[in-house]
């Protein structure tokens, strides 16, 4: 018997969810789902029905969402919103405008000094930005994506990473 808590925890791809039921049903495996509170056996044709028409609905479910972050995403970019989390090693100035609501006018890199006091007492100074630069120096990240120290061409948003 193959347990799960619900059937979007299974797949959101339809195919692939058909061809899971497929291969159950084959084997002969029960499927639970604890937010059903039922065993289905997919070899009985209802059982089949309901867990594929399930499989349908989360990849519907999640089309709809993918839509609507899509949606979301491009409305921000076009108002000039910043995209995902805040960079370690970048500090964003915001200006509050007439409306008192906060707009983004530029990506820097966080140069502010900070103090950090390791094992022993040792007292050392680091900036964020400085970080980020020590770590793409070194060997062991090179080719990996990593912050830019120049932060931003131009003053433009653009890419705040680089190979």
């Amino acid at each position: 018997m193959l347990v799960i808590w619900e059937t979007a925890r299974g797949d959101r791809k339809l195919a692939r969810w058909i061809e899971f039921l497929d291969l159950c049903r084959d084997l002969g495996i029960l499927i639970h789902v604890t937010s059903h509170q039922h065993t289905y056996d997919v070899r009985k044709r209802r059982d089949y029905k309901t867990l594929a028409e399930e499989g349908l609905d989360s990849a519907d479910d999640s089309e709809l969402t993918s839509e609507r972050l899509l949606r979301d995403k491009r409305k921000a970019a076009k108002r000039g919103l910043p995209h995902g989390r805040h960079l370690y090693g970048y500090k964003r100035i915001y200006e509050i405008g007439e409306d008192n609501r906060r707009r983004l006018v530029g990506v820097v890199p966080d140069e502010e000094v900070r103090t950090a006091v390791g094992r022993g007492g040792t007292v050392t100074e680091y900036t964020h930005a400085g970080v980020c630069a020590a770590v793409a120096g070194t060997s062991s990240f090179q080719g990996l994506l990593v912050c830019r120290r120049s932060g931003w061409p131009d003053g433009r948003r653009g890419r705040a990473f680089e190979r």
